[in-house]
């Protein structure tokens, strides 16, 4: 069975942009991408690091590529969404002010 889960990217305590992603998402492997996601961000020339739109674009792209075989469009398993989804396990909250080093929080759902 999938854990899925939303990643919710948060400026001023208001979420500005929210991925879901189908599998996956329990705490140990979403810090764990989110940890190999920064490095990789850090040596961009502009991380953006502190604008919750690129920053979460950036991630959807990276999540793209670890699953994609054959060609970076081709991908499931991530999407972007208008509204929380129902049946999802985590809820994390990324807060996108403190550039470098975003804070994540989550909730557990059920």
């Amino acid at each position: 069975m999938s854990t899925s889960c939303t990643l919710n990217f948060m400026e001023n305590n208001k979420i500005k942009a929210t991925i879901y992603k189908h599998y996956d998402g329990d705490p140990h492997t979403i810090f764990q991408d989110f940890q190999n996601f920064f490095n990789a961000s850090k040596t961009l020339k502009d991380s953006r690091f502190n604008d919750p739109n690129y920053l979460a674009a950036r991630y959807v792209v990276w999540l793209a590529n670890q699953f994609s075989e054959t060609s970076p469009i081709d991908f499931l398993g991530v999407g972007i969404c208008i509204t929380q989804p129902y049946g999802i396990q985590y809820q994390y909250f990324i807060d996108c002010s403190t550039a470098f080093t975003p804070i994540i929080e989550y909730k557990e759902l059920y």
